[in-house]
Parts: structure tokens; C-alpha cells; sequence
């Protein structure tokens, strides 16, 4: 008790004196919580660039993608690696911008679900390496698939959202 008296004299002390600085409103932020929405913005620049970038690269190399797409049996392969860009690109831009996030993470799952169990079906592989690359692939988008939905969790709109 006496501690806690001489601890508040000192405070206010100090005060007085300039030399302490003034406490922060109480409706403020903690550094935690600023901390925490400038990694979140972080990681919407890391998850929503990735898909912006692949899904880039589908429209770049449409025409490598296309051969591989109808080697896997997907109908009308160009056309879907070209609607798939699509959908990486909008649900890219959505995470990384804060846009209709709701939104981004249906196109990023009508993305990854068919991709996964079509594109990357290790179990029908008969070449180990076809089938090592196929399973990494596989579980990579299917965490991904985890991530996206974990977004759906997050209040919205996100912290530092282009439209707020």
C-alpha cells in the first residue's frame, strides 16, 4: 500500500514536471492492436499478391497453360484458364484492397476447390514426381482454401480498406 502511494506520488510528481508524458485517451488503440492491424494489412498484401500475381500469369502464359489444362481433361481449356485468371484476380485484388471481401473469398474458393480436386488429383498420378508435385500442390491450395475462409471470420470492413 505504501508502495503504491509513493509510486503515484512520483507519477504525479513527474508530471507536474513535464518529464512523464501524458497517458493516451482512453478510446485510443493500444500498440498491440495498431500492431496487429498493420500486420493483418501485411498479410492482405502477401495472400491477396499471391493470387494477383498467379492469376497474372494465367493471362501471361495462357497459351502454356492451355496444353496442360486439356491434359488433365479440364472442357474448354483455354477458356478456363482464362476464367480462372479471372477469379484469382478478383479475389486477389478484394483480400489485398479490403473490397468486398466476402466477395474475393467465394472467388478464391470457386478457384481452388475445382483446381485442387481436377488440376493437382495426386491419387490418379502414376509418375512419383508427377504424383510428389500433384500432392504438394494439392495440400498447398487447400491450405490456402483454410486461409481464405479464416478471412471470412475477421469484422469487416478491415482495417486500412480502400472503401471504408
Amino acid at each position: 500500500m505504501a508502495v503504491s502511494l509513493a509510486s503515484t506520488i512520483l507519477k504525479a510528481t513527474l508530471l507536474s514536471c513535464g518529464n512523464l508524458p501524458q497517458m493516451a485517451p482512453p478510446n485510443a488503440p493500444s500498440i498491440r492492436e495498431v500492431l496487429m492491424q498493420y500486420l493483418f494489412l501485411a498479410g492482405r498484401v502477401l495472400y491477396g499478391g499471391f493470387f494477383l500475381l498467379a492469376g497474372i500469369d494465367h493471362f501471361r502464359h495462357v497459351g502454356m497453360m492451355t496444353p496442360y489444362a486439356a491434359a488433365k481433361g479440364i472442357p474448354a481449356p483455354r477458356l478456363s484458364v482464362l476464367g480462372s485468371g479471372s477469379l484469382i484476380v478478383l479475389g486477389g485484388l478484394s483480400v489485398l484492397l479490403g473490397v468486398r471481401p466476402t466477395w474475393g473469398v467465394l472467388a478464391l474458393t470457386l478457384f481452388l476447390v475445382p483446381t485442387s480436386f481436377r488440376m493437382h488429383n495426386y491419387w490418379a498420378a502414376t509418375d512419383p514426381s508427377v504424383r510428389q508435385l500433384d500432392a504438394t500442390n494439392f495440400k498447398k491450395n487447400i491450405a490456402l482454401l483454410g486461409a481464405a475462409w479464416m478471412l471470412l471470420f475477421i469484422p469487416q470492413p478491415w482495417p486500412f480498406s480502400l472503401l471504408r
